[in-house]
């Protein structure tokens, strides 16, 4: 099993240059707390550079977080707090914004993603998220649909949101 600084020193040479000795410990730390004893020390290698890899894109993503000017909530999401800046598909650096609508059987929410792009933020339209799962009494498909109803007025209140 490579030792802390050997993850480190393996995770700035594949050019994860943002990983910290901390880091590098803790991902050390993670290994052994999966006791596979038949593992060679190649595999262990590459189970710290998926690890390295994730910190280091987390740690990027916080950098550019930080870089822009902030262009605060959406319109209707004054007391929610977003996800942390991520990196996406495409290497695309996004947070999210939900707001759960309803207490009901179906998961529903409005959902705004804001995107850094060319060094400033850009806000996507809203979205509406409806996860249905199962079938519902008559009483559950009237709450689900108040609720809907609830988030339509929520999403017409974010779309006004200058992008």
């Amino acid at each position: 099993m490579p030792s802390a600084l050997e993850i480190a020193e393996a995770a700035i040479s594949a050019g994860h240059t943002t990983i910290t000795a901390t880091q590098a410990a803790g991902i050390r730390a993670q290994l052994q707390t999966m006791q596979e004893p038949g593992y060679t020390r190649e595999v262990w290698l590459d189970i710290a550079m998926a690890g390295a890899k994730s910190i280091h894109d987390h740690n990027l993503a916080m950098i550019a977080g930080a870089t822009v000017t902030e262009i605060g909530p959406p319109r209707g999401f004054e007391n929610i707090t977003p996800d942390d800046w991520a990196i996406v598909r495409n290497d695309r650096i996004t947070r999210w914004w939900g707001n759960e609508i309803g207490d009901t059987a179906a998961s529903i929410a409005v959902r705004v993603i804001d995107e850094i792009v060319d060094g400033r933020i850009i806000r996507h339209a809203p979205d509406l998220c409806i996860n249905v799962d199962g079938a519902f009494s008559a009483s559950e498909t009237h709450e689900i649909i108040d609720a809907l109803q609830a988030a339509l007025r929520a999403l017409a209140e974010t779309e006004g949101v200058d992008a």
